[in-house]
């Protein structure tokens, strides 16, 4: 056979599986941490995010750091309600509506920034009058089950309320529009909530509260 001295030679060469194995380990362990970076990332800003409690408004149901306690540190679903989109600030359509006695995360209507845990109790085309310690819904005196017996007489050192929320509250009824939601928090002496700042609308419920996961002794699901 003759040998031919013009036979062309490939352009590209072909990939032959050979290199550092060292450094093929080192991509593909990079490739597995990006992906799950960015699921975890993912995750966060839209599903499930981590809180920690800053106040005292839903105490004895969660606790904030003091001197007796350590704060708990909570799991909030963030998709039920309609994850909001980072950078944009645009919710995605919610699963379905808070329901009464859900714990949610609420954006203050006055400082967007500053977000608070409280109890929804009054739910759209629904009238709340709460007086004499007492919630009423449609007239109807509320079945609170959720409360403990220490609620509103002995946690109520723990923070300064402004008079404006019993006077307000207690002069009269006050009718909740479509989409409007009533909030309270657990510990009804001492919490910031719809007393002091009106009603809020979907659009300020950042999430559902469901689960404590620190401290050990705290572990579970919330009521």
């Amino acid at each position: 056979m003759a040998y031919q001295k013009n036979q062309q030679r490939p352009l590209v060469r072909q990939h032959d599986g050979s290199g550092s194995p060292f450094l093929r380990y080192l991509y593909n362990w990079f490739e597995v941490i990006a992906i799950a970076i960015f699921v975890a990332l993912v995750l966060k800003l839209l599903v499930v995010q981590s809180f920690r409690v800053n106040d005292l408004s839903m105490a004895p149901t969660l606790w904030k750091h003091t001197k007796q306690t350590k704060a708990d540190f909570v799991l909030v679903n963030k998709l039920v309600f309609g994850a909001r989109i980072p950078f944009i600030n645009v919710k995605i359509k919610p699963l379905r509506e808070p329901l009464r006695g859900e714990i949610v995360i609420v954006r203050d209507k006055k400082e967007p920034d500053r977000l608070m845990m409280l109890r929804v109790v009054g739910l759209p085309h629904e009238v709340v009058e709460y007086k004499n310690h007492t919630l009423y819904i449609d007239g109807n005196k509320a079945d609170e089950n959720y409360l403990s017996e220490l609620t509103g007489q002995y946690y109520h050192h723990t923070v300064t309320i402004p008079k404006e929320i019993y006077s307000v509250a207690n002069a009269r009824r006050i009718p909740l529009k479509a989409g409007q939601f009533y909030l309270l928090g657990d510990n009804r002496t001492g919490a910031r909530d719809s007393r002091q700042f009106g009603a809020v609308t979907a659009d300020h419920i950042e999430g559902k509260v469901f689960f404590i996961y620190s401290p050990i002794r705290r572990i579970g699901s919330i009521p």
